[in-house]
């Protein structure tokens, strides 16, 4: 195989001859991979997975964009030799990248059999898990944060550590709560919640005792400097050097073959790779790239020098020398490229590169390192080198050129300012609307101009420089208000963005550019020589984010413990340990094959004609499937829960929609499936005159749609946060209950609402959270702020007016508004905008009248064994981290008498639960207890005469009793709807938000929840759905936007480089959850309340905070206060825009 490579040259002795082989460990356990073993692109993810058989690390994204699949890696580093720890994506990072290093996964910290990491601990014992299919990579996160930093790391770090670390169920504080109680600061009252669990300390993965430092490593093993050469049965081949001249080797030898040189691999997350790759080159141990070096002139650092290693040497050559000062924004700006595995395994050259490849991408290392004037490195073979700028570099052809190292130049900080600015759609992990920096030089007057460098990234792929400008402002006072509006002008003139979909809008980012250089002369205006306006100041800074925290309050009863008692879920150990199994990790099945959709591409168009010749022609492929293949009727849609409507499940004429299904490919694996769903052919015909795509309601009706991230797969043991997504495709079942919705808490006798159905050019949507309600509920309250706005009237006293006599919520709203100091607060904020221009604040509260009824039918089967006494339960429910189990296993508890530790959940079963509704509507929880307390009871009415019997008798010995006299010791109950009454929820919420005028961008700095959770069974569990379902609305609200081709009618926002959820930053500052007190429910089961969906709903006030903060920005704007328009998502884009700025606003005093 390898006589192809005789003729390389590998260093000048018989020792150096290369390696044939890989080899890592993975907790511990050495692994040895090759070329016959396994493909060349096969990633850390999947060889964790399907080889080594560990599925604690999930699979979702592909993209290092959720953090599912985090895990540890620990090396040598190049040059120092020192060991280091690290998290990497291990979808993203190679197989065979991964020579001589030492990979943990979640399995290896921390198990059942070996015992819990403190990690895994905190994240259970704080209720920082729901579904759970997140908190594995959220726990190898912070072990590797840890590690990185020998366990001395501040709460504060761990705030900045999970912008790569999506959750989808707990609105995260709960996550970082947990975190932060191992932060060296960590709050008293986070240490107190943990007194219970064992300190952190080193412990061995293998024996679970302190870890002495003697373990073998692959390290050891490895011959770091020998090289690795590996060449597959496809003709690519894997190359692993220690050296710059081996790389110009490889390229001598390969000839015209398309090459990759491969550091992290993380562009992979952006634009993948091609598939005509043919070699591989791992240049991650060459230690000539991994160099740096400070004297007073230049800072000299290596091209495959990490972004994270690339933030400390800057931070210390900042903290050296007053010349390099500027270093310390550069660490600032490059702390928001991507997340923290990403910048881990990602290098500066690599960033440099994509730009290199992809002019488009918006490239923050290039465009910082552009505006210092860095300068680049490069070596050709033969040894020669040239100097050139990052600009020049990303217009060359770096055909078999090596990109060595950065040259940042010494400033002296008394002449030379530099600031650079990021502006994206969410605090954290998401590419720049625009970026901008900037770096002028002053005469020694600290005002005139000697030279300056304005660039900004995201306006096209070949602007940089606003040279006009630069040119322009030479000599001339940079402060001077007529200079300021000439510069505005020019800059108007030379920004001409393209608007290339999913893009936000040209007049955005060009209006965004000029205000980011705007934001640069308020920041950097000298103190005592140019006179700046005090309200205008703060619009020279971005929001900076404080250290969040969360309160929540809720009553207990201990007479009725374990319910109302606060617990862990519990299957969270399960969870944090990456133990409790999801569908895909459940084991491959002989003969086990891999489905993929092949989709229609053409709306209005009919299929004429599929040739899926070229897809079954692919190895691996067994077979196409398409209408005709269908036995029956060609319908998804599920009769049971009453749907009229016909959905084919493969299109068989008139194409609806972009990305109808028309067939599906069946092959040996999952890659084969995918691509060989691309090579089926599919000939569509004409069938009317070319007609608009209307993909969304708002482009039929000024509404929008909405759509959301699945975490996982569906289990009947459990199921992450896909919120209803396998349910159906309309809403049936509770139809009756979002009617009642748009009424809220106000009385309908003078208006009603009529509902209208509406077909769009885009797949309909399934159930979400809170279906309906979520619509009905923020259009009333929406009605309410209009009219009042209309009528100049204070909201709240409006709805107020509106309630009917003897409603609930005229007692709740006074008293709310005066517990969130809703008045004193307002004035404030009032003064708050008088003083500031661009920083805009604003405060509201929202009202929720949720109506919860019953539906279907469900079991739930108890059983005592004699043996020990322990009880197993099982029920009709399907768990999907709203704590449905835990709290069944409390009321059985509660019940029956018990301690909780002798109550164990099992799966849901057809057999045990016939007929089952499906889960959802916020009442599944309550339904399953219900089923339970009645089994519980019919098993204490059997076991009651032998109890009579034997009064003192311990429970064991009374099971006992009960086996041995025949007593039938399972019971199993069905809940009926009819037996349960509806009931009303309360809810109120405040949101206090912040705005940057500049760029749009909203801080949540403070948000109140009361809701009325009757006497909550588990109150952990229900403050996480709280918590969870509003996050989830402000995402709705304000950052999941959706996009589409309006060509064609394709969803443009599908995948985590472009379709945003709130992440761990974006969330409240201060989030305060409060149950109402003494609120008992008669008419629910054990005087609860249902948690899972309402809190959602309430989520509309964060829009309502946010125009009012609107509202003096345009008034500011010398605007007239006219009624704002708002929907979903309101991205700073949209913020931004509303805002009503013009250049001719942007004066210094």
């Amino acid at each position: 195989m390898f006589s192809t490579l005789g003729s390389y040259i590998w260093g000048s002795s018989e020792g150096d001859s290369p390696l044939t082989e890989v080899t890592f460990t993975i907790n511990g356990k050495p692994y040895t991979v090759d070329a016959g073993k396994i493909s060349v692109d096969t990633s850390l993810n999947t060889f964790i997975r399907n080889h080594a058989q560990l599925t604690g690390t999930k699979f979702m994204c592909l993209e290092g964009g959720c953090g599912a699949c985090v895990v540890n890696v620990n090396g040598l580093h190049p040059v120092t030799k020192e060991k280091k720890s690290w998290a990497v994506n291990s979808c993203l990072f190679p197989v065979y990248a991964c020579h001589g290093l030492d990979v943990l996964t979640v399995e290896g910290i921390g198990n059942r059999k070996d015992g819990y990491h403190p990690i895994q601990q905190r994240l259970a014992h704080l209720n920082g898990t729901q579904c759970g299919y997140c908190s594995p990579g959220m726990v190898m996160n912070m072990y590797s944060l840890m590690e990185a930093n020998r366990g001395a790391i501040s709460m504060e770090d761990v705030e900045n550590a999970f912008g790569g670390n999506i959750c989808r169920c707990t609105g995260y504080r709960p996550i970082l709560d947990a975190f932060k109680s191992l932060a060296v600061d960590a709050d008293e009252k986070l240490l107190d919640a943990c007194q219970d669990i064992e300190d952190l300390t080193k412990t061995c993965p293998k024996t679970g005792s302190a870890c002495a430092g003697k373990c073998p490593s692959a390290r050891d093993r490895a011959e770091a400097k020998r090289p690795v050469r590996l060449v597959f049965e496809d003709a690519k081949e894997w190359h692993r050097v220690s050296q710059v001249a081996d790389i110009f080797a490889i390229f001598e030898q390969i000839g015209t073959k398309p090459y990759m040189l491969v550091a992290g691999n993380t562009a992979h997350g952006v634009y993948r790779r091609s598939p005509s790759l043919q070699v591989f080159i791992d240049i991650n141990a060459v230690e000539e790239l991994h160099t740096h070096s400070v004297s007073n002139s230049e800072l000299v650092v290596g091209a495959s020098v990490s972004l994270t290693e690339f933030m400390q040497i800057l931070d210390t050559a900042a903290n050296k020398s007053p010349n390099f000062a500027y270093c310390k924004q550069l660490e600032k700006h490059i702390d928001l490229i991507a997340n923290v595995p990403v910048r881990s395994a990602g290098t500066i050259a690599g960033n440099l590169s994509i730009k290199n490849q992809h002019h488009e991408f918006p490239s923050d290392m290039y465009l910082i390192l552009e505006a210092v004037g860095a300068k680049l490195t490069l070596v050709e073979a033969g040894g020669k080198t040239s100097i050139i700028s990052p600009s020049e570099f990303v217009q060359l052809d770096m055909q078999k050129k090596l990109l060595k190292s950065v040259t940042l130049p010494a400033l002296d900080d008394t002449h030379y300012v530099f600031r650079s600015f990021k502006v994206m759609p969410r605090s954290q992990n998401a590419h720049a609307y625009v970026n901008g920096a900037f770096l002028t030089k002053f005469a020694e007057d600290g005002v005139t101009v000697e030279s300056i460098r304005i660039c900004f990234g995201g306006i096209n792929p070949e602007f940089t420089h606003a040279t006009a400008t630069e040119s322009f402002l030479v000599g001339k006072n940079l402060f001077d208000a007529e200079t300021i509006q000439a510069t505005m002008n020019q800059l108007s003139n030379e920004i001409r963005p393209d608007w290339v979909l999913p893009d936000a809008s040209t007049e955005y980012r060009k209006n965004l550019a000029m205000a980011l250089y705007y934001k640069y002369l308020l920041n950097v205006a000298p103190d005592g020589t140019v006179l700046v306006k005090p309200s205008f100041r703060s619009g020279g800074t971005v929001l900076e984010r404080p250290l969040s925290s969360g309160q929540q309050s809720f009553d207990t009863y201990e007479r009725n413990w374990p319910l109302t008692k606060n617990i862990p879920k519990i299957e969270a150990l399960a969870q944090t340990s990456g133990e409790a199994k999801f569908t895909n990790d459940l084991p491959v099945q002989p003969g086990e094959l891999y489905a993929a959709f092949v989709i229609a591409t053409k709306p209005h168009t009919r299929i004429g004609k599929i040739d899926a010749t070229d897809a079954l022609k692919y190895p691996g492929v067994v077979a196409f499937y398409s209408a005709k293949d269908i036995p029956g009727t060609n319908n998804f849609m599920p009769a049971s829960l009453g749907n009229q409507e016909v959905e084919e499940i493969f299109c068989s004429g008139e194409v609806l929609y972009h990305g109808q299904p028309v067939g599906v490919i069946v092959a040996e694996t999952f890659n084969q499936a995918n691509h060989a769903a691309t090579l089926v052919n599919i000939l569509y015909e004409r069938i009317t005159q070319p007609q608009p795509i209307y993909p969304t309601l708002k482009s039929l009706v000024d509404n929008q749609t909405k759509t959301r991230i699945f975490d996982e797969p569906a289990t009947t043991t459990r199921r992450g946060s896909s919120y209803r997504v396998k349910v159906s495709a309309a809403r049936k079942v509770t139809g009756r209950f979002e009617m009642a919705a748009p009424n809220n808490c106000y009385d309908t006798k003078t208006w009603k609402v009529v509902g209208k159905a509406a077909k769009t050019d885009a797949p309909s949507n399934t159930w979400c959270r809170a279906p309906g309600t979520t619509e009905g509920i923020a259009m009333i309250e929406n009605i309410m702020e209009h009219v009042a706005w209309e009528l100049g009237l204070d909201p709240l006293e409006l709805r107020l007016a509106n309630m009917p006599v003897g409603s609930k919520m005229r007692e709740l709203l006074p008293q709310f508004r005066v517990d969130v100091e809703y008045n004193q607060r307002k004035v404030a904020i009032d003064q708050f905008n008088v003083d500031n221009r661009w920083r805009k604040r604003g405060i509201a509260i929202s009202l929720m009248r949720y109506p919860l009824g019953y539906f279907g039918a469900l079991h739930a089967l108890v059983a005592i064994h004699a043996g020990d006494g322990s009880v197993s339960v099982t029920h009709g429910g399907i768990e999907m981290g709203q704590g449905m189990n835990t709290k069944a296993a409390q009321v059985a508890a509660y019940v029956l008498g018990l301690p909780l530790e002798k109550i164990s959940i099992k799966p849901t079963t057809s057999l045990t639960s016939p007929n089952a509704i499906v889960t959802g509507g916020s009442m599944t929880s309550e339904a399953v207890c219900y089923a339970v307390k009645k089994a519980c009871e019919i098993l204490l009415e059997r076991i009651k005469p032998v109890r009579d019997a034997h009064k003192d008798a311990p429970w064991e010995t009374v099971t006992q009793l009960c086996y041995a006299g025949n007593v039938d010791l399972c019971a199993t109950y069905q809940y009926r709807a009819t037996e349960l009454k509806p009931y009303i929820i309360w809810g109120l919420s405040c949101a206090e938000v912040e705005v940057d005028v500049l760029t749009g961008n909203v801080q949540l700095r403070r948000v109140d929840i009361l809701e009325d959770t009757g006497e909550s069974l588990s109150p952990g569990i229900d403050v996480g759905q709280i918590e969870g379902a509003f996050i989830m609305g402000v995402g709705y609200w304000l950052t999941e936007a959706l996009v589409y081709n309006a060509e064609d009618g394709a969803l443009l926002t599908n995948r985590t480089w472009t379709y945003k959820p709130p992440g761990a930053k974006d969330i409240p500052v201060d989030f305060r959850v409060r149950f109402l007190q003494k609120s008992s429910n008669p008419a629910g089961v054990l005087r609860s309340k249902a948690t899972g969906e309402p809190a959602l709903n309430m989520s509309i006030v964060v829009l309502f905070a946010l125009r009012n903060a609107l509202r003096s920005a345009r008034k500011d704007a010398g605007l007239a206060d006219d009624w704002i328009s708002m929907g979903t998502a309101s991205t700073p884009d949209q913020v931004h825009l509303l805002a009503g700025n013009s250049i001719e606003q942007y004066k210094l005093n």
